[in-house]
């Protein structure tokens, strides 16, 4: 039986996106953003499940998680495709997302920042409420 994940990203979840475009592996970026922005990324003890209204997974994405309790900040990096299945379909060239819930957190530096690491070919802070998709997860 497969643990479902659940994040709730309604309005009272405060967060940013960095769309990563990259040719790594996942754990392969997961290391990188850890040595470039000094967290500790780590596998989640489950995939995202991604399904439909009646409940049947329609997908699955390799998941990361970082809790800075120091700084009271969650960082989740989700791959976007899989076997051909996007977890936003609007946007198939990205292939994963880092997601970043703090107030205090300079999104466009951090992006920067991600650029700088050689094996990442773009980064770019994606505004969510352009994308009907981040509305309708269950992250």
């Amino acid at each position: 039986m497969m643990k479902k994940i659940v994040l709730d990203l309604d309005d009272s979840f405060d967060f940013e996106v960095i769309g990563i475009c990259t040719s790594l592996v996942d754990y392969r970026l997961a290391w990188e953003i850890n040595q470039c922005l000094g967290l500790k990324l780590s596998r989640s003890g489950e995939d995202y499940y991604k399904t439909n209204k009646k409940g049947e997974v329609l997908s699955s994405h390799s998941l990361y998680e970082d809790v800075d309790e120091d700084q009271n900040t969650d960082y989740i990096l989700i791959k976007n495709k899989n076997k051909g299945k996007h977890f936003v379909s609007e946007l198939e060239m990205i292939d994963f997302f880092l997601l970043i819930n703090a107030l205090r957190n300079d999104v466009s530096e951090t992006s920067t920042r991600l650029r700088e690491v050689q094996t990442i070919q773009t980064t770019v802070v994606v505004n969510v409420d352009e994308h009907k998709s981040f509305a309708q997860l269950e992250l």
